[in-house]
């Protein structure tokens, strides 16, 4: 009998959905299926790849963003495909990918779907050539992307609200709205790829693995794991177009957008930073930030039919 590893966020969304609904979905599949609780379980542990066989034939990753990027940095090079079942407020990795949003997404995974790669990225926060040994440069594996200036601020103060579901969202906008009004220009400096260094004052400078970020807000439809990142950059002179894009964010950003599989950029002493829900301020504005797309990557289920609640 084939296995499953349903690993699951009891709190996620405004009316969370019950555990067993979803094992019953798998069960009804013909899995035997362990459920693995991000507020209770050792979600690393239980993906990881023991003599056991663990985690099985299948991983499905049951709420918010999160979840999804907690799940998908624990999955090794050789792990079995992902079902995604979106059960959170944004979902930006679900949308991004056109997947059906809610609970009955599972047996769309099951029953009509098809794998599709999705790359991560890697950062390395510092200079490996200039650290001190005792302090080497920081590695993560980064499933949504990294943010720097306004945009990290923004987001930061809109997660503090407490809200969910569409209030989440709308709050989020404004308060990103809000953030954006008195942000003051940042002086980056980055190389794209391989190429020559460039110094440009922004507002925020985003590098995407996943184009539809925080409180809904889609700022490259192009980037969904791919084996580019989306270099997004909002321009002073666009503060205000920007701002009211936020009101209704239905057609293309303002914003300048490049692709590159890596980047490496520097930011001055005190700019807020987001790598997917990691939050900090740089301390020194001498080590730099590198991030590259991994040549691995995650095998995602994805419908084959377009579902009707597709953005």
């Amino acid at each position: 009998m084939p296995r499953a590893t349903l690993v699951y966020n009891p709190t996620a969304g405004a009316d969370p959905v019950p555990a067993a609904r979803l094992a019953a979905t798998l069960v009804a599949a013909g899995f035997e299926t362990r459920v693995v609780s991000t507020k209770e379980d050792d979600v690393e542990e239980a993906l990881a790849e023991p003599a056991s066989g663990a985690p099985g034939d299948l991983v499905v990753a049951a709420g918010g963003d999160g979840t999804v990027a907690r799940v998908m940095r624990a999955l090794g090079p050789d792990a079995p495909p992902l079902a995604i079942v979106p059960l959170g407020t944004g979902n930006n990795v679900a949308h991004a990918l056109g997947l059906p949003i809610g609970p009955d997404a599972l047996g769309a995974a099951l029953h009509d779907a098809r794998p599709r790669a999705w790359r991560t990225a890697r950062l390395v926060d510092g200079d490996a050539e200039s650290a001190p040994a005792e302090s080497p440069p920081v590695e993560s594996t980064l499933v949504e992307g990294l943010d720097l200036g306004a945009l990290a601020a923004g987001l930061r103060a809109a997660g503090e609200s407490g809200l969910d579901g569409p209030p989440k969202i709308a709050h989020g906008r404004a308060v990103l709205a809000r953030t954006l009004a008195t942000a003051p220009p940042v002086r980056i400096r980055l190389a794209l790829d391989d190429g020559a260094q460039e110094t440009h004052d922004v507002l925020f400078l985003a590098a995407l693995v996943c184009g539809r970020v925080g409180p809904a807000l889609t700022l490259c439809p192009r980037a969904a794991g791919g084996e580019t990142l989306a270099v997004v950059a909002l321009a002073p002179e666009r503060r205000d177009a920007f701002r009211a894009w936020l009101a209704d964010p239905e057609g293309p950003a303002p914003v300048a957008i490049r692709h590159a599989a890596r980047l490496r950029v520097w930011a001055p002493e005190g700019t807020p930073w987001r790598a997917d829900d990691t939050f900090a301020v740089r301390e020194t504005g001498t080590a730099p930030m590198t991030l590259a797309v991994r040549t691995d990557s995650v095998r995602i289920l994805v419908p084959r039919s377009p579902p009707e609640n597709a953005p």
